[in-house]
């Protein structure tokens, strides 16, 4: 199931802006709004180009890229990725 799920969320493909909307698109079938989607930069919790994306939930953020995903809190200014 996690499997599906992970395909679902990172499907095969060779370009980083179809990956990035299939990501947006997922995210916001599962309910998630405020969602940030793009190719990760030296500031990121994320190796530098992948894609990164990431959701507020309560007072922190899932912030995930490549099948890994963890929670952190948000930055000062209340977003979730700077």
């Amino acid at each position: 199931m996690a499997d599906q799920a992970r395909r679902r969320m990172f499907p095969a493909t060779d370009s980083p802006e179809q990956m990035a909307d299939q990501i947006r698109q997922a995210l916001t079938a599962a309910g998630f709004t405020d969602i940030v989607v793009r190719p990760a930069g030296p500031a990121d919790p994320a190796p530098r180009n992948a894609i990164v994306y990431a959701v507020p939930a309560g007072a922190g953020c899932v912030v995930g890229w490549g099948g890994q995903q963890q929670v952190l809190g948000a930055l000062p200014g209340g977003q979730c990725l700077a």
